[in-house]
């Protein structure tokens, strides 16, 4: 039974995935109609440097790193491999958004760096599963 929840929770979190990089892309695009922007880039022979996140970017970013921090110390026993692979990307989240709000904004994301509390705080749990250390719960 638990191996189906995690089942569903893996479908469930992987259509949330790729429905957030749709929606990102969608943003980057900026709506345009996609002639406007191939005819625009085509005119212009300069290079411009690569666009910052914004802070709303960065606080989403932030978000997610919460999120998946604390659904993998809450699921660590369900699906082990699989929840590791939860705290990595709390980490990598978290991380991200850390490094971004400090050299763009120079602030310190509160948000990000709980989700990498988190996030660390359950890979400890994951090694402390692996090793016995932790009593089954049922």
């Amino acid at each position: 039974m638990s191996s189906l929840v995690g089942l569903l929770l893996l479908g469930a979190g992987f259509a949330v995935l790729v429905q957030t990089f749709v929606w990102i892309a969608r943003l980057r695009e900026g709506r345009a109609p996609p002639g406007a922007k191939a005819a625009e880039s085509a005119q212009e022979t300069e290079v411009e440097p690569a666009p910052q996140p914004a802070l709303g970017a960065i606080l989403q970013g932030a978000s997610y790193g919460l999120v998946l921090g604390g659904l993998a110390c809450l699921l660590f026993k369900v699906w082990p491999p699989l929840m590791l692979v939860l705290s990595a990307g709390g980490i990598g989240f978290s991380g991200r958004t850390l490094v971004q709000g400090w050299r763009r904004y120079e602030i310190l994301v509160y948000r990000a760096l709980a989700g990498l509390v988190l996030s660390l705080v359950s890979v400890g749990l994951h090694y402390l599963n692996l090793t016995g250390q932790i009593p089954a719960l049922w």
